[in-house]
């Protein structure tokens, strides 16, 4: 089988990566919001007596004297009783990633180092300036580059499985195909030189 397309070392380099975990569900709140629930909600306003946030509601606590009875305060020792105070906030805001997290796709990631940028639980290498097409795991001089290296990764296996299939039988032909085959799936393997 003849290679789909050949490249050289200057027209392409595998970006380096590492691994950031699989990442933690949204979880948290901006600084001046509370979480209730699945949801963030504005703090409630300061007062005396200070409120208190359930979802969307803002309730004030009962005066020194009285008994918490829900949204009613009842006298100490009496049957005397009366409605908190209490306020809306809004139906609430979407859960996020703290300040010191990446968001993406609904997860938290710690951030990636310098030079680095992250796509899930990857952290790829960002691409230099001689080779500055981002083609996933590849850096390409070109866009043509990068789409030819992919197209001949994606492309050749199947290629050869295929001629295998249909070389009739003939064991010459057999052996031919499963050696352009595994010819093709060496072209994954990209070797990252440090030098």
């Amino acid at each position: 089988m003849t290679p789909l397309f050949t490249f050289s070392r200057s027209q392409l380099t595998p970006q380096d990566s590492y691994g950031r975990g699989v990442g933690a569900p949204i979880h948290a709140c901006p600084d001046d919001q509370e979480k209730n629930g699945a949801l963030c909600y504005p703090l409630c306003k300061e007062a005396s007596p200070s409120y208190y946030g359930v979802g969307p509601v803002c309730w004030q606590h009962c005066e020194d004297g009285w008994v918490d009875e829900g949204a009613l305060c009842r006298k100490d020792g009496s049957i005397e009783t009366v409605a908190k105070r209490s306020y809306g906030r809004g139906a609430g805001y979407p859960l996020g990633c703290a300040d010191d997290e990446d968001e993406d796709a609904a997860l938290c990631y710690e951030p990636c180092k310098d030079g680095f940028y992250g796509v899930g639980p990857v952290c790829w290498e960002s691409c230099s300036d001689d080779r500055s097409v981002d083609g996933g795991a590849i850096c390409c001089d070109t866009k043509d580059t990068c789409s030819d290296k992919i197209t001949s990764l994606s492309l050749g296996l199947p290629k050869a499985i295929m001629e295998g299939i249909l070389s009739g039988g003939d064991p010459a032909e057999i052996t031919k195909a499963v050696y352009d085959a595994l010819v093709a799936s060496l072209g994954f393997v990209m070797f990252k030189c440090d030098a």
